[in-house]
């Protein structure tokens, strides 16, 4: 078995945009990560979800809807 090859784990806080705080092991990098949704509102995680609460301002979500928002994942082209 190879040494080495997996990334360190270690504590890290996980911080909320209303300031509570979850402590947990992680692989990320820094000792800090500030969220920009709480896991208590995030649409993905309600039974009442809908795809337009997204924050679709997100440059990543926008970029992504601009290559591959017309795709077909059945036939693998656009609509």
């Amino acid at each position: 078995m190879q040494k080495d090859i997996h990334p360190k784990s270690k504590v890290v806080k996980f911080i909320m945009p209303n300031g509570e705080i979850l402590e947990t092991i992680s692989t990320y990098k820094g000792d800090e990560f500030h969220c920009e949704r709480s896991i208590h509102d995030h649409p993905a995680w309600k039974k009442t979800a809908v795809v337009s609460d997204l924050n679709t301002k997100s440059e990543q979500v926008t970029k992504f809807m601009g290559k591959f928002g017309g795709f077909d994942a059945m036939f693998g082209q656009k609509k």
